[in-house]
């Protein structure tokens, strides 16, 4: 069968204060071009989790940047030639916990690519989106790296940490009892949990850094319609209903109490926390939304979210949602976009009950 081999190479040993650079190799060892999304992949740097981390043989935590994306350009694609390989360079103590003395192994996740055998031009790409086309299968392997970390200096902290140091972090710990519902507890507002009724009309205020008049009035309007879709969200979650089978799979009380919980995460901090929206454009990348870190009090907003409508699909409202989903739940990006995250439901719902974009689109965002 004809294959991609995704390696990664490392020195035998790094000191904490150094960091670890891997270099990571994608080779087509196929007879055709293939044509590689370099999302989730370290050929993007490291935007999202697409590494397996081992600390001593214990998982570590993605901790970089959560970003909300558009739909893949041309540009996004990077072409592999037969018998070819591309390269990149990353460190990845930036988005993994790795500071301390021990063994670690990294290897690639290979259900992250996402290939084409045909060229991705934008009309090949608009119809893919509908319906992922039919192509030759390629066997995707993954060769890891495996190192020392040695004690030395100042440790290095990931992106998240930085975040969380620099921009605040937020406390959302919510017990599974209040996940449930029960009424005589008090939420951090002084309300009975469940008594939506009694939940403020407004979100409360944010703090805006940059921009200007228009894009502050658009944020604050956003921010209002964020809450009230995250409200809305959490009242549909007293009951089972077809919008959750649609976005997280088949229903099952522990899925749904997950979820539930998180919505009323997301509802509170909306009401209780004083988020900061940055509009510096700062680390955006073309067809970026948003990003955040999660548990962190600050959003960055990106070009794509000036373009999207007020309301609806991959909307302003929805964005924030999708944003503060990470924030205050620590959700993931397993896959973006309304037609992959019904699919996700369908082939993992346990991956889906934890993925932002499917929150996003559960809340009408």
């Amino acid at each position: 069968m004809e294959t991609l081999a995704a390696n990664l190479y490392a020195h035998e040993s790094y000191s904490v204060d150094q960091g670890a650079h891997l270099i990571f190799e994608l080779t087509n060892h196929s007879k055709k071009p293939v044509h590689i999304l370099k999302w989730n992949t370290p050929l993007e740097g490291l935007k999202s989790d697409c590494l397996n981390v081992t600390k001593n043989g214990r998982a570590v935590e993605y901790d970089g940047r959560m970003v909300k994306r558009g739909n893949p350009q041309p540009d996004d694609f990077e072409t592999i030639q037969p018998g070819k390989s591309v390269t990149a360079k990353v460190d990845i103590s930036t988005a993994y916990n790795v500071s301390h003395a021990a063994k670690i192994k990294v290897n690639y996740k290979p259900e992250k690519l996402t290939y084409f055998t045909e060229e991705p031009t934008t009309d090949f790409l608009m119809a893919a989106i509908a319906k992922m086309p039919k192509q030759k299968k390629i066997q995707i392997i993954s060769r890891p790296a495996s190192f020392s970390m040695k004690s030395a200096g100042a440790k290095k902290i990931t992106e998240g940490e930085q975040a969380r140091k620099t921009h605040g972090i937020l406390n959302t710990a919510t017990s599974k009892k209040k996940a449930a519902g029960v009424k005589s507890s008090k939420n951090n507002t002084g309300f009975a949990e469940g008594e939506m009724s009694m939940s403020p009309r407004l979100a409360k205020a944010c703090r805006i850094k940059g921009g200007t008049a228009a894009q502050i009035a658009i944020v604050k309007t956003a921010h209002q319609h964020g809450y009230e879709l995250a409200k809305a969200a959490f009242t549909a979650m007293e009951k089972k209903n077809a919008a959750f089978n649609s976005w997280f799979g088949k229903y099952s009380s522990v899925h749904f109490a997950r979820v539930k919980l998180d919505f009323r995460k997301i509802r509170d901090d909306f009401q209780n926390k004083r988020f900061t929206y940055d509009l510096s454009g700062y680390k955006c990348a073309r067809g970026d939304y948003a990003y955040t870190y999660k548990r962190t009090a600050t959003i960055w907003l990106c070009s794509s979210f000036w373009s999207a409508p007020p309301t609806g699909a991959d909307s302003q409202a929805g964005t924030l949602i999708h944003e503060h989903s990470h924030a205050s739940a620590s959700t993931d990006d397993n896959a973006y976009g309304e037609i992959l995250c019904k699919k996700l439901a369908l082939d993992n719902s346990a991956k889906a009950v934890k993925n932002a974009d499917s929150h996003e689109f559960f809340a009408k965002g």
